[in-house]
């Protein structure tokens, strides 16, 4: 049996949103809820499809279960409020993971080219950790080596390094081979959200996906000319 050289994506997900509850499930483009079409986008291209979907042990998040499992992905449920501890849940069972993504399902229009070009330069610069500068936010993931994540999973110490899991990273740039990986330009414009934290923000993307000619394979350079 060949290897698996795809890196393993993480969507952490759940319901809970104190400014707009339950927007992992609204509809964003025909039937796809934002969690839905964020997962189109990515098993889209092979090279991204490698996918497990992260949420809450609670009842309220079984919603976000049945979503991963309609979209033929693995689920894996754990703590609600430690985000490092689910994603490290996801890592059990699988085999020859030598890159973890965590994409965040509040960001449906993540780039599957981008992630696959932060890539080619994390594993160039032989970095433990990268993310994205310069991009529209909302389009990106952070992208660790299994060495640097499990190093991380055990060294941190407060509930906002699980919560927030690239902090203990951010933190500790002197113990970590860092890449702040700068796009080529036509993916360049730090100016731009596309990440949905409120209704208005939801409203702004939907715009952005209903006048797009194929949506699910909406790139980032489309995106940035939608404010040109």
């Amino acid at each position: 049996m060949t290897s698996d050289a795809r890196p393993l994506l993480v969507i952490t997900a759940r319901v809970g949103s104190s400014r707009l509850p339950k927007k992992v499930l609204k509809p964003i483009y025909k039937s796809y809820s934002i969690l839905e079409f964020l997962i189109r986008r990515l098993k889209g291209n092979y090279k991204t499809s490698r996918l497990v979907l992260s949420t809450g042990d609670t009842s309220e998040n079984d919603a976000i279960e049945k979503i991963g499992h309609d979209c033929d992905i693995k689920v894996v449920r754990g703590p609600e409020n430690n985000v490092l501890e689910r994603v490290r849940l996801c890592l059990e069972g699988e085999k020859d993971v030598n890159i973890i993504g965590r994409i965040t399902a509040d960001n449906p229009l993540t780039d599957p080219d981008l992630i696959l070009l932060q890539l080619k330069e994390m594993l160039k610069q032989k970095a433990d950790y990268s993310y994205c500068l310069s991009c529209p936010t909302g389009v990106a993931a952070d992208l660790w080596t299994s060495k640097c994540f499990n190093k991380m999973y055990n060294s941190v110490e407060t509930p906002e390094q699980r919560e927030h899991i690239n902090a203990w990273i951010w933190e500790n740039p002197e113990v970590n081979n860092i890449l702040w990986f700068e796009p080529p330009p036509l993916y360049s414009c730090s100016n731009v959200s596309v990440t949905i934290d409120t209704k208005d923000d939801f409203d702004h993307v939907r715009k952005i996906i209903e006048n797009s000619p194929n949506p699910v394979r909406l790139e980032t350079p489309q995106i940035i000319n939608f404010y040109v």
